[in-house]
């Protein structure tokens, strides 16, 4: 099955329309399964009851870490510094469309937003020179 996958910013293309930019296919979203939908804490009362608290999350903040690896997933410098320039701006919010669902999404700096490793190195990289990268974003809801 072929999907694409793209990143698109609001109003980065000629005259302020949206840019969109397409993300290798097979980036994977690895933490995908790792977030749950539900959040549980618990502690003792002063006689030693359990005090149990659930809550239901939403979406909002839910991290979204997309990855290639050294034999996937591999895109230009060009698109790099792209991304880079993105990543830069706070809270800049943008749509990522994978697999035909839709999600709005910030770069999440904390995490290291934007990771690259060269491919191949070369002391004076050309704007094609391939890398495989890891994004790490947060869905907004």
């Amino acid at each position: 099955m072929s999907s694409t996958i793209t990143l698109t910013h609001p109003t980065a293309g000629a005259g302020g329309t949206p840019l969109a930019l397409d993300l290798p296919p097979d980036l994977i979203w690895t933490d995908e399964l790792a977030w749950a939908r539900s959040e549980m804490a618990t502690e003792r009362s002063i006689d030693g009851a359990l005090i149990v608290d659930y809550q239901q999350r939403t979406e909002d903040g839910r991290p979204m870490t997309l990855s290639g690896g050294p034999d996937h997933a591999w895109c230009t410098r060009a698109t790099l510094i792209t991304l880079r320039a993105w990543a830069d701006v706070p809270m800049l919010q943008l749509t990522l469309a994978r697999n035909g669902t839709t999600y709005t999404v910030v770069f999440d700096s904390e995490r290291g937003a934007v990771e690259v490793e060269p491919v191949v190195n070369y002391a004076d990289p050309l704007p094609g020179d391939l890398h495989q990268i890891t994004l790490r974003l947060l869905i907004r809801a």
